[in-house]
């Protein structure tokens, strides 16, 4: 992986903080905390960090967990969230 650069961030109106990051190689991450920048990072349960991450055509990133196939896909005017076999949840971004 070695140094990682931010490529986008937000924060969302839900109080979420979502960075992308790229290594030195291209390679995309997504990066995220529920409980906003500054709250208890607790991998799994309030953050996630996931390798993967795909640029796509409209500029959006998107990333699919493995374990349960919950897909994000963030730009920087929202953050959507889509869990397997229900609808998205859309958070708004209201700052970077």
């Amino acid at each position: 992986m070695g140094t990682l650069s931010q490529v986008l961030r937000i924060t969302t109106d839900r109080g979420s903080a979502v960075w992308i990051c790229q290594d030195e190689v291209g390679n995309l991450y997504y990066h995220a905390n529920k409980g906003g920048a500054d709250a208890k990072w607790v991998e799994g349960q309030t953050a996630l960090f996931l390798s993967g991450v795909e640029r796509q055509p409209n500029g959006s990133f998107q990333v699919t967990a493995r374990w349960d196939g919950t897909t994000f896909n963030v730009n920087s005017d929202r953050l959507q969230v889509t869990k397997k076999n229900t609808t998205p949840r859309v958070e708004k971004a209201v700052g970077g």
